[in-house]
């Protein structure tokens, strides 16, 4: 069974390892439970975290995940969507701290 959390504790973890820049202030939005945590649109369902990494990535597969359902997303710099970014410093890292 995997474990919820909501996107409040996700930003918490991220400031308390000294990674996160930015993130949006919301208390609705924070207090959202998210399901699903992945840099895979194939394996997103809805309420997920997306997580933007790779050299390859591009913002194509953010707009993917945010339709399928994605409420949130980490990167190391904003994209051009409509969704609340996560702004950290390593994604790297970012993915021991969510993980």
């Amino acid at each position: 069974m995997n474990t919820v959390h909501t996107l409040k504790e996700y930003i918490d973890a991220l400031r308390k390892a000294g990674i996160l820049v930015e993130s949006p202030e919301n208390n609705a939005l924070a207090a959202r439970e998210i399901h699903c945590l992945t840099y895979d649109t194939r394996a997103l369902s809805e309420d997920a975290l997306f997580i933007c990494k790779g050299a390859h990535f591009r913002e194509a597969y953010l707009n993917d995940a945010l339709s399928r359902g994605a409420i949130a997303y980490v990167a190391e710099k904003k994209h051009n969507v409509d969704a609340p970014c996560l702004l950290v410093n390593d994604i790297r890292y970012s993915l021991v701290v969510l993980g």
